[in-house]
């Protein structure tokens, strides 16, 4: 059994400018045992996969080689220490908790005037920066300063007290939309009877009724954010691409928040640039986001390589959804070099999403074996109680590629069957799951000719007619679908897209 490797992969996602630091602080601040832990970490960072028994190995002749466990503990608190010392003030969040154990620091040592410029600091950066928390945590402090700094106690109290009871309100306001946002993203696995029920249910909510003047930007974005959802679930295109110009004026806007808030600015375009397709008047603005995304990626940036990853996953699957078959080409060399790499960095949900799409590319290029490849590693690592739309979708795919592959037409009627079985059973046997079964199980028995016409005519037209859901995996599907039966209709032999 390989031992614990939470070290090496702290130390492999390094970049040059943060191993370059640590080993700086630690000759610097380290003297005792500074070179055994250059020694170890450099050891570490030469190895592709991690294997403990190398290391005892190779230093079993040096002191810290006897318990080298303990050794790899210290190592591992000094280059979180080096991080937190290099990224101590790289966005506003950061510089106010510096600011913060600062005053912790000198609040020990009894330096109480001291605390409280450090605490003026602290407020203006996150009262601009509009972080409720913390501007709670800087309340809490001059509370415990106001008998040490010979203040009237009694009225700063009731003004402390007020300003405590306004930032708890818009946290809370802020806390609750965050949490509608988070439901409203769910929705797309509910049966199509659960989501009216829900969306019903949550466009109730007070807080969505109209927007505040006074609310704070977060609450703001996660407004649009929820409307513009609802929107698109409705099958509304218009409506939806003008609450999302309103979502990219409103970041555009405000610049400032980005820096420190990058997961929010992508999480809240994300739904909607990858239902692209469905909104090309917005094209301009997608263009914009990746451009903006990149510069976020740059290696300077805390979190680069997330950036980085996320804009790849973003352009490829809106280049899906856009049809711009060219544009993934180029952007899944990309993927290929840098995400598959990295892949550990995006959250389970975009992994599984990009797999999808990696494997529909594959498909609407006439690479079947790929596509299903992809499409089986999906089902692989998907739950079907987190997953349950994109699972389906996997089947009917994974049921066209087969078909179109000679070595599974032996098993592809069994397959359908299992299908069959398997989308009863989950209570997701639709409209567009039930055309698709139907059309490849005549297609196996079909004459070639004008009865194979006739079923990808049926195909082609039928799935333009379905007024299913309006939800990104499914307008790509659809869009896969469509392609694939209208391109047999041309050429029986000819792949979808060169």
């Amino acid at each position: 059994m390989k031992s614990n490797n939470n070290l090496h992969r702290l130390i492999r996602s390094l970049n040059k400018a943060e191993k370059r630091h640590f080993k700086m602080m630690i000759s610097q601040h380290v003297k005792k045992d500074s070179s055994n832990y250059v020694l170890l970490f450099d050891a570490i960072d030469r190895q592709e996969e991690y294997d403990e028994s190398k290391l005892k190995q190779k230093f079993r002749k040096h002191h810290f080689g006897k318990n080298i466990s303990k050794t790899k503990y210290m190592l591992y608190r000094q280059v979180l220490k080096s991080l937190r010392l290099l990224n101590d003030a790289k966005t506003p969040k950061a510089l106010v908790h510096s600011y913060l154990n600062s005053v912790s620091t000198l609040f020990s040592k009894c330096l109480y005037e001291q605390c409280e410029a450090l605490l003026v600091k602290a407020r203006v950066v996150a009262k601009e920066q509009q972080y409720f928390d913390l501007l709670l945590d800087i309340c809490n402090w001059e509370e415990r300063l106001l008998p040490y700094l010979g203040l009237s106690p009694l009225a700063k109290y009731e003004e402390l007290s007020k300003l405590r009871s306004q930032l708890q309100s818009q946290l809370c306001a802020e806390s609750n939309l965050r949490s509608y946002w988070a439901q409203a993203l769910r929705m797309e696995n509910f049966s199509e009877e659960q989501q009216r029920l829900e969306w019903s249910r949550l466009m109730g909510r007070p807080e969505l009724q109209l927007p505040q003047s006074e609310t704070s930007f977060l609450s703001k974005v996660f407004f649009l954010c929820i409307h513009g959802l609802h929107a698109q679930h409705q099958g509304k295109p218009k409506a939806t691409a003008q609450l999302l110009e309103q979502l990219f004026s409103l970041w555009h806007q405000h610049p400032e928040y980005i820096n420190g808030r990058e997961e929010e600015y992508i999480f809240s375009c994300a739904p909607f640039v990858l239902a692209g397709a469905g909104y090309p008047d917005l094209a301009k603005h997608y263009d914009e986001l990746f451009r903006h995304l990149q510069d976020l990626g740059t290696p300077s940036h805390q979190s680069a390589k997330k950036v980085q990853c996320m804009a790849l996953v973003l352009e490829f699957i809106y280049s899906i959804a856009s049809r711009q078959i060219e544009r993934c080409k180029i952007l899944l060399m990309s993927i290929e070099t840098l995400l598959l790499q990295n892949v550990q960095v995006l959250p389970v949900e975009w992994q599984l999403r990009l797999y999808y799409h990696i494997g529909i590319y594959f498909f609407l290029v006439g690479k079947y074996a790929e596509a299903v490849e992809w499409i089986e590693k999906v089902e692989q690592e998907a739950s079907q109680e987190t997953h349950p739309v994109m699972l389906n979708y996997c089947k009917l795919i994974g049921l066209m590629a087969k078909y179109e592959i000679e070595s599974y037409s032996n098993v592809l009627e069994y397959d359908i069957r299992k299908t069959y079985r398997y989308l009863k059973k989950q209570e997701q046997f639709r409209e567009v799951e039930r055309l698709v079964l139907n059309s490849v199980k005549k297609l196996l028995y079909a004459n070639h000719g004008k009865e194979t016409e006739g079923i990808f005519a049926n195909l082609c037209e039928s799935i333009q007619n379905i007024e299913g859901r309006k939800v990104p995996v499914y307008l790509v599907t659809s869009n896969a679908i469509y392609q694939w039966a209208s391109h047999k209709l041309i050429d029986p032999n000819q792949r979808i897209l060169n």
